[in-house]
């Protein structure tokens, strides 16, 4: 598990723990430190641009872009 120094990740030693991964802290401003996570980001953007209102969006729509976008080929994992 990779991450940044971001609040979402108070409970990084939790869910590491839980998931029995190791886990690693990229530095800041070094986005090329995650980048399948940069490189997924931007595939979600295409779907939902910065300041989309997700209280508009059914569960159904995110299920549908969720599906689209995992179940492309990644080159990183073969």
């Amino acid at each position: 598990m990779t991450a940044d120094n971001g609040s979402e990740f108070t409970l990084h030693n939790r869910l590491a723990n839980t998931m029995a991964v190791p886990k690693y802290f990229a530095d800041s401003y070094s986005a090329w430190q995650r980048g399948t996570n940069e490189h997924f980001n931007g595939r979600i953007r295409k779907y939902l641009p910065k300041r989309t209102n997700f209280a508009d969006l059914h569960q159904t729509e995110l299920n549908e872009i969720m599906n689209e976008i995992i179940s492309r080929p990644r080159k990183t994992l073969g």
